[in-house]
């Protein structure tokens, strides 16, 4: 075997190496997250009940389906828990991590808002683990947008084609 073929088999078995170890190393921390999240979830609806929830379901499904171009697909929308507090519904999120904690981490809102969207609870928990928190997460869509009535927006149209009118006729 010259030192070219060396190289290259060895090149070879390097890189074999370095995908198994790269493979084993993510799913290592794979694991570790969702050995951290589980630990978490438990935690956080003892801290739930501790507050005077009732924990109703854990991991609620519901299925949603959704049309694209007229073409049906089945999905389903998964919440953390379910609970209730004086005869009001919750949907509880448990979050373990420092960024998803925060209702300005666009994923996280996103999450929250489906929640609203789907469940139509009384309300949303957001539960920090990191912090040991529980959060009232409420959302206001202000559906009203600012603008002029129909009739103002012909009226201003009206004046402006009356006032180029005046322009173009050498009014000025």
């Amino acid at each position: 075997m010259n030192p070219t073929d060396l190289f290259i088999t060895g090149a070879i078995v390097g890189i074999l190496v370095f995908w198994q170890c790269y493979k084993w190393w993510r799913a290592m921390r794979l694991k570790r997250k969702v050995v951290r999240a589980r630990r978490g979830e438990r935690r956080a609806l003892d801290l739930l009940e501790a507050n005077g929830y009732e924990i109703l379901e854990v991991q609620k499904r519901v299925p949603v389906c959704t049309k694209l171009d007229g073409k049906e697909c089945k999905t389903y929308i998964a919440a953390d828990a379910l609970v209730r507090k004086k005869g009001l519904v919750y949907v509880a999120e448990i979050k373990t991590g420092t960024e998803a904690t925060k209702v300005t981490h666009a994923p996280t809102r996103r999450q929250l808002l489906e929640y609203f969207c789907v469940f139509q609870p009384h309300g949303i928990l957001l539960v920090d683990m990191e912090q040991e928190k529980i959060h009232t997460v409420e959302f206001r869509i202000d559906r009203t947008v600012t603008r002029l009535p129909n009739w103002c927006l012909i009226i201003l149209c009206l004046l402006i084609g009356a006032f180029c009118g005046w322009y173009l006729r050498g009014g000025l």
